[in-house]
């Protein structure tokens, strides 16, 4: 096949408040609009019906001469990537000779031509090339291979690790904020989550486990995963012939009763323990 171009038709654009690339959070906006040119509105029938899209878009404000990445860059802004991909096809840069993004956002409402959507990392006015279903079903894979960086930043962290249990649990409170402090402060301390080398255990509490599963990649078969019989809210990280363990200061039954989560330290909320014995 020779270089040819070919011709790609918008079928909508995207109405958002952010209007420069260079302010768009990483995480997406959590308030944008779809909205689909009339001539396509007989491909939304049925839409309605997923919670979730993927979304391509074209980045028409990118730069499409960028083949390779800044490893600096990449150093000053994640952990854990001394070694990290940095060719643009191995990265989610914006930036890249087709920039054509992918990008699973939910679906708030369809009005009409308008699809409201929430997580979209497109700014105003960007053309919307296409739109697809997210099936839980076929798309979603677990035991994966990619590598293990998050942001330098430590509320970065949290806000990366929050929107990852939001993803899973479709819930946005008080114990989602608390697990997301517990797995940035295991991280700060050496123990990355996502390391194969790591494991967890954790109580019998159902968005715990579900957190540890999706967060860790980390599954019951993989021998990384493990419940046990704890009566209040624990989660443990193990690694070769050290642990840290960390148990909620209250009853995690009244954990929606903490005031100012974001001004408290983490020793105000967890008991810390860290030894270097095998548990």
């Amino acid at each position: 096949m020779n270089e040819e171009g070919f011709n790609i038709y918008p079928i909508g654009v995207v109405r958002c408040a952010i209007g420069a690339t260079s302010e768009m959070p990483k995480d997406g906006v959590t308030e944008a609009k779809i909205e689909i040119f009339e001539k396509y509105l007989p491909a939304l029938c049925g839409l309605e019906k997923f919670s979730h899209i993927y979304l391509t878009c074209f980045f028409h404000k990118s730069d499409r001469t960028l083949l390779k990445l800044d490893r600096e860059r990449i150093l000053l802004r994640f952990d854990n990537c001394d070694d990290a991909p940095l060719g643009v096809f191995a990265s989610r840069s914006p930036s890249r000779p087709n920039p054509l993004s992918l990008t699973v956002v939910k679906v708030k409402a369809i009005k009409d031509n308008i699809i409201e959507a929430a997580h979209c990392d497109a700014i105003d006015g960007t053309p919307v090339v296409d739109i697809k279903p997210y099936n839980g079903g076929i798309d979603r894979f677990m035991n994966l291979s990619f590598p293990a960086c998050v942001p330098k930043k430590y509320d970065m962290k949290i806000r990366w690790i929050k929107r990852i249990i939001e993803n899973v649990t479709g819930e946005n409170d008080v114990m989602s904020s608390v697990i997301a402090r517990i797995f940035a402060d295991a991280f700060q301390r050496g123990y990355h989550y996502n390391d194969k080398k790591v494991k967890i255990a954790v109580s019998n509490i159902a968005k715990l486990i579900d957190s540890a599963i999706f967060l860790a990649d980390a599954t019951f078969s993989s021998g990384r995963l493990s419940v046990v019989t704890a009566k209040n809210f624990e989660i443990t990280f193990i690694r070769n012939e050290r642990f840290l363990k960390y148990s909620l200061a209250i009853d995690y039954k009244k954990i929606g009763e903490i005031d100012g989560l974001d001004s408290k330290k983490n020793c105000e909320l967890f008991d810390i323990i860290e030894e270097f014995r095998q548990i």
